[in-house]
């Protein structure tokens, strides 16, 4: 069973932006948008690109950067919901409260991001390992914002949903990371503030993920 599961960060789309030197592991220009996305920044370590979301009232963003670890590495990073708090930006609370599979489960998160109130959020979290650190690996999560009662002093997030795709580089040595989000933050939050703080907000997740995989070193190549 793997260490947990993801997320993500919504945080990308609610702090106030915060930008941080980072070395350059990919060549960002070199990565095209998919259909039907645009350009919103580009960087010698991350490219993003946005979508905007009539329904659901929203922006969705999509990342990609590379780091340096194999995908079983940089997953089992990302998924371990529980050490959130010690490296994802803004986040102070993080826990596993329901295991439905071995690659399903219930997650909530807290972030604290400045000038704004606290967020929290219950995921649905599928785990889809790969079989090797040189095959694919992905998590993908869905907010259940009816899980639990509404805290007092909290917005809930109520659309959230995404997923982190990891693919392996240089025969599995390095993994291209790509981070999708729509999330609607709530509360009174105008749009062009959650905009505009995303994508320096996302270069400093990558910049912690990129972190904490170097701490942790080399990952069990099965889940």
């Amino acid at each position: 069973m793997p260490r947990g599961a993801v997320l993500w960060s919504w945080s990308a789309l609610l702090a106030v932006a915060l930008t941080l030197p980072f070395a350059t592991v990919c060549l960002a220009d070199d990565v095209q948008p998919q259909p039907g996305w645009k350009v919103d920044s580009r960087s010698g370590d991350v490219a993003i690109f946005y979508q905007d979301n009539a329904q659901a009232h929203a922006r969705a963003y999509q990342a990609v950067g590379d780091v340096d670890g194999p995908p079983n590495a940089v997953y089992a990073v990302v998924t371990d919901v529980p050490a959130h708090p010690r490296f994802m930006p803004f986040t102070t609370e993080a826990a596993i409260v329901q295991r439905v599979s071995p690659l399903e489960v219930i997650a909530y998160e807290v972030i604290n991001p400045p000038l704004i109130s606290r967020r929290d959020a219950y995921f649905r979290i599928v785990l889809t390992p790969g079989s090797s650190p040189t095959t694919v690996w992905k998590s993908a999560w869905t907010a259940l914002p009816d899980f639990q009662p509404e805290r007092s002093g909290y917005v809930r997030l109520h659309i959230a949903e995404g997923s982190w795709l990891f693919e392996p580089l240089d025969g599995g040595a390095r993994t291209r990371v790509t981070y999708t989000s729509l999330t609607n933050v709530g509360g009174t939050v105008p749009g062009w503030m959650a905009n505009m703080s995303s994508a320096s907000v996302m270069r400093k997740m990558y910049g912690a993920i990129r972190k904490r995989v170097k701490e942790l070193g080399p990952a069990p190549a099965t889940p």
